[in-house]
């Protein structure tokens, strides 16, 4: 009784797997920002990484980075390593938040992540790069990248 169970169940997962979009194979090759859970941590573990975020569907849609301190430039390239190959950063923008917080703002968009998460902004990305010392910001010295997806509610403040 348990193997035609078990038989069923995975010809239920197979005519499932069958409706997927033709894009599922590309999208399951991410790994960072859009990638299932499972994959986000069979490459990343959560050393350094926090708060997690996974969409209903189980892809990974924002999370929280602690930096070594770091130059701006080097901060973007080293979020850039957790987003799909083919996203774009826009240019670096200050932002004053709550309580007189000064951060940096990068935009990325991706067609890659798009296809993955679908919905009205899943193609958008914000990383927020704040310093130590969030009050008056030090590019130089960058300690914490905030990332989420725009069908999360794009950050725009500190």
């Amino acid at each position: 009784m348990r193997k035609t169970v078990l038989a069923a169940a995975i010809a239920a997962l197979g005519l499932i797997a069958s409706g997927c979009s033709s894009n599922a194979a590309a999208n399951d090759s991410l790994t960072g920002v859009g990638a299932m859970r499972a994959s986000w941590n069979a490459h990343h573990g959560t050393a350094g990484y926090s708060a997690i975020a996974v969409d209903s569907a189980g892809r990974v849609v924002g999370y929280v980075q602690t930096l070594v301190s770091q130059p701006l430039a080097q901060a973007i390239a080293r979020i850039q390593q957790n987003l799909p190959s083919d996203a774009t950063p826009g240019a670096p923008r200050p932002v004053a938040g709550v309580e007189s917080t000064q951060c940096e703002v990068v935009d990325f968009h991706s067609q890659q992540l798009s296809r993955a998460l679908g919905g009205p902004h899943g193609d958008s990305i914000a990383a927020v790069f704040m310093s130590t010392n969030a009050i008056a910001l030090n590019t130089a010295a960058i300690t914490t990248a905030t990332v989420t997806t725009g069908d999360q509610a794009l950050v725009s403040e500190c």
